[in-house]
């Protein structure tokens, strides 16, 4: 026993120093480059020369140290500034630009590529304008800007295609393909990292081959087509084999984890995880090895082996806190909190569950606290379910609650994000196929016109052939005049007969040319029409499933949470408010779908009668004293002013309350402090006499900007991303639609952060 024990120990030993030889050899091999930069940066006498070597060791060291590579790059910058260096100027602007963007700090990096790219636009270097523009689309990527990623990528491959650069090219339409990738459009990031590669087979860049193929894999992979997917990470893995790069080695082997992960085949899915780490130590690549760390410590969670999932959870988040990249380091701290509310609700000691509950918090606020810092929604709402676990876990129901509230907030905010970015992604991709559309309607509109000139110009050969014959034959006429007159006269005849048939066949031809030319338009304008509806339904279902889905998840949420016992009385009830409220905001809004379905379906029936204004108002005003003090908001004053004692009306009274009700909900929504007044004033005129009707708050007011498209549906007013209105962005479009449907017009006025004033009028 004692002899085994202790070979086992010799054996670890001799193990540990042949890794520490390996790893120092490594490490000598990865900073032996750098190095010799830095000593042929001490030799250099040219300032200009200095900047460049200055450039590429920070290029160097992004994956190693970004504090040291920024040091170098913001050198870099100063030296170029002095001696007037402006490609060194940009080329170090574009470095740290990297940096940045590998820390996380997406907006200075976005800054900084944008320096770049107004440096390389006056030097009117188009192959750095490419770049930077390429740099920029990726930073907008990570920003989830989907729409102007794809418009910076776009502008790369005009410019590329402009300067006939296929490589450049074949790069921009690998970042478009990238970005539908990332939007979940499959099919057209397929189409679009198929067009790259079959420029880089052309060029036979085997490096850029083996990279789009690892790509390509990756979109199979989330659409779970699992076997073409292990096809084309095998291809990439023979190519980055044949080509000894070791990066995509370690890629290949990795995603090839990925998918026994998902399969859950874990013995598989460990030795390939193991295979790509092994290569990233060798290479020293501290962002490979922490993403293997952490890629194992998930692992090890799942299969409950929670010894190793703390330590390469943990050695993960060493490596990327000296690395500095804060949203991974947000997602190392959420990975972490879940592994220790797993390891306590495993745990039957009451207090190992309380400890691992107490690290779990620890971990989730970090990572909620990061999350916020960089708008990480995703990172920050998966650090609230943790926290509310842990909560429940020590049944400390109040900050349980608390974090419901969060969590089903920033739930909302994330869907709202992705369900926009979702309508504009099919509202660009619409505009595109309609230009397209307009293209190639062009394209067959000077086709025709070619057809014509054809057609004219073989006129013209027939109508010289006419003629030169005619000649002819006139003149043979002439000769032979006296014998043939009778023959002449027959075929004269004939002649008259057959051109007047060409003339009537012609313009026969040129009436189908015509009813041909009306109908195509006729068409074309039907499918527009179509397409333009089809658009139309495709965003009103995808808003709705968001919608719905909003209150929906807050009553699950928070129905979770009231079934368990020990919940004390103040919790069960303010939950059991959250419920009413979002079973009411439910109902209020399916009202809402179906007065707009009734709207456009011109099926809502306006039933008007003659009734005292002074009715409505009567009605409306008790109704808000109520909901000021659900809404805690009885600090703030409802005020009536009006020019007229009493007049009667003529119109449907229901569907003025209802306009009145969405103005007066709305008021109270954006207004945090002040007062609403109700107001209503009688304009008289030579034609007709009218109602003015208005709705002033003192809320956070409007831009011009946004006054213009606030009637329109969905549309939604978010003054501070911390501050989240509900609605649907329905009530104003409605309100709209009644108002002219009762023979009126609606507008607003308004000033950012002076409170509203929405008219309407009405005729008496």
């Amino acid at each position: 026993m004692t002899f085994t024990l202790m070979k086992n120990i010799i054996i670890k030993i001799w193990l540990l120093l042949i890794l520490s030889c390996f790893t120092y050899n490594n490490l000598f091999a990865q900073k032996s480059k750098t190095d010799s930069l830095i000593f042929e940066l001490q030799k250099a006498k040219e300032d200009s020369t200095k900047v460049n070597f200055l450039y590429n060791i920070s290029n160097e060291l992004i994956d190693q140290n970004t504090d040291s590579a920024l040091n170098y790059a913001s050198s870099g910058v100063e030296l170029a500034k002095k001696i007037d260096f402006k490609k060194g100027l940009a080329n170090c602007y574009c470095a740290l630009g990297k940096i940045y963007k590998e820390q996380g700090e997406y907006k200075i990096a976005m800054e900084y590529n944008q320096k770049s790219l107004n440096l390389y636009s006056e030097m009117d270097n188009k192959r750095g304008v490419i770049d930077a523009l390429s740099n920029i689309g990726a930073i907008n990527l990570y920003s989830d800007n989907y729409n102007l990623s794809i418009k910076n990528y776009q502008n790369a491959l005009e410019l590329s295609k402009a300067i006939k650069d296929s490589v450049r090219i074949s790069q921009a339409y690998h970042g478009i393909g990238w970005v539908f990738y990332h939007e979940a459009n499959y099919p057209m990031a397929l189409e679009f990292y198929q067009k790259s590669l079959n420029i880089k087979e052309k060029l036979n860049n085997k490096y850029e081959i083996c990279k789009t193929l690892n790509n390509i894999g990756v979109v199979h992979l989330y659409q779970k087509n699992y076997e073409q997917a292990i096809e084309y990470y095998q291809n990439s893995l023979k190519l980055a084999l044949e080509i000894k790069h070791s990066s995509y080695t370690a890629n290949c082997y990795n995603n090839l984890a990925i998918i026994y992960y998902e399969q859950n085949n874990w013995i598989l899915a460990e030795k390939f995880y193991l295979k790509a780490l092994d290569i990233y130590l060798k290479q020293y690549y501290k962002i490979g090895i922490s993403a293997s760390y952490s890629n194992l410590g998930l692992l090890y969670t799942k299969t409950g082996d929670y010894k190793k999932a703390k330590e390469f959870h943990n050695k993960a988040l060493n490596i990327r806190l000296k690395l500095g990249n804060k949203y991974d380091i947000s997602s190392i701290h959420n990975n972490i909190a879940k592994l220790h509310n797993q390891i306590a609700e495993s745990n039957k000691q009451i207090e190992l569950q309380k400890n691992n509950y107490l690290i779990a918090i620890q971990h989730a606020e970090k990572a909620a606290l990061i999350s916020r810092e960089i708008g990480a929604l995703i990172k920050e709402n998966g650090a609230y379910f943790e926290l509310i676990t842990a909560y429940k876990g020590l049944k400390d129901y109040k900050k349980a609650f608390k974090y419901q509230e969060l969590y089903i907030s920033t739930k909302d905010s994330l869907f709202n994000t992705e369900k926009m970015k979702e309508v504009e992604s099919m509202e660009a991709k619409y505009q595109a196929e309609k230009k397209q559309f307009e293209i190639e309607n062009l394209e067959k509109e000077n086709e025709l016109k070619t057809v014509k000139l054809e057609k004219m110009h073989i006129r013209q050969i027939l109508s010289y052939l006419i003629i030169f014959i005619s000649v002819f034959i006139i003149i043979s006429l002439i000769t032979i005049r006296y014998k043939l007159r009778k023959k002449n006269t027959t075929i004269f005849e004939q002649n008259e007969e057959i051109l007047a048939q060409n003339d009537e066949l012609e313009t026969h031809r040129n009436h189908l040319e015509k009813i041909v030319d009306e109908r195509t338009s006729e068409l074309r304008l039907a499918k527009e029409k179509a397409e333009e509806s089809d658009r139309l339904k495709s965003s009103f279902l995808a808003n709705m499933s968001h919608e719905i889905r909003t209150p929906m998840n807050a009553i699950v949420g928070f129905s979770s949470l009231i079934t368990d016992p020990e919940i004390p009385i103040k919790q069960r009830n303010e939950i059991s408010n959250q419920i009413n409220q979002n079973s009411d905001n439910l109902l209020h809004l399916i009202d809402d779908i179906i007065d707009l379905s009734k709207i456009e379906s011109n099926q809502l029936i306006i039933k008007k009668i003659e009734f005292p204004v002074n009715e409505i108002i009567n009605k409306i005003l008790p109704v808000y004293q109520e909901k000021k003090l659900k809404l805690k908001k009885e600090h703030i004053k409802c005020i009536v002013k009006n020019n007229i004692d009493n007049i009667i009306i003529y119109t449907d009274p229901c569907r003025l309350q209802q306009i009145l009700t969405n103005l007066i909900d709305n008021a109270f929504k954006f207004t945090e402090e002040g007062k609403i007044e109700i107001g209503y004033k009688l304009i008289k005129n030579k034609k007709n006499s009218s109602i003015i009707f208005s709705v002033k708050d003192t809320g956070i007011g409007m831009s011009e900007e946004q006054q213009e498209y606030i009637f329109k549906r969905f549309s939604k007013i978010e003054d501070d991303k911390k501050k989240l209105y509900r609605g649907a962005g329905l009530g104003l479009a409605i309100s709209k639609n009644l108002v002219e449907l009762l023979g009126g017009k609606i507008w607003v006025e308004s000033k950012k952060g002076e409170g509203s004033t929405f008219y309407f009028t009405i005729h008496t």
